[in-house]
């Protein structure tokens, strides 16, 4: 991938950021599946911080 600096001083790259983002899910599919990971986003454990006073 090449880059190439406009006037303003900013990279500008060759593939969109939604095309990146695309192969990055793609590639992080397929690994998953190499590795036998779960390919399904896992749901979180969450505990809530008390904000009542117990006292």
């Amino acid at each position: 991938m090449s880059t190439t600096k406009d006037t303003d001083g900013l990279n500008i790259d060759a593939m969109s950021m939604e095309a990146i983002e695309a192969e990055l899910k793609n590639f992080e599919s397929e690994e998953r599946k190499r590795l036998g990971l779960p390919v399904d986003s896992v749901k979180q454990w969450f505990d809530a911080v008390p904000r009542e006073s117990t006292r």
